[in-house]
């Protein structure tokens, strides 16, 4: 489970994201290729070592919780250094994948 917080958290040092402001608006799409991808397979469309994202049952809220906080029992790392903002556009590209449609 440390395993895979120290995946995501390189992950994250090599896409650059780092250098991004809280104010920017958040490459949802390129966060989800390089960071989300590697658990949550076609950008969430499919289970991979995470589940599936698309036609998520949970709620926003959980889904908000779940991104910022992580869940060591799932193996799921921590993204806290978004911003409560970038969390619910992560969680709005979520809600927004369709099958076989890119996603914006």
């Amino acid at each position: 489970m440390v395993r895979v917080a120290c995946v995501a958290q390189a992950l994250f040092a090599a896409t650059g994201l780092h250098a991004q402001q809280p104010d920017q608006k958040l490459d949802t799409k390129n966060l989800f290729r390089n960071v989300c991808g590697f658990c949550h397979e076609d950008y969430g469309r499919k289970q991979g070592k995470g589940p599936q994202l698309m036609n998520n049952p949970n709620t926003d809220e959980f889904l908000a919780n779940r991104i910022k906080k992580g869940s060591p029992q799932k193996g799921m790392a921590s993204f806290s250094w978004l911003t409560d903002e970038q969390i619910r556009e992560v969680v709005a590209f979520i809600r927004r994948l369709k099958p076989e449609i890119e996603p914006e």
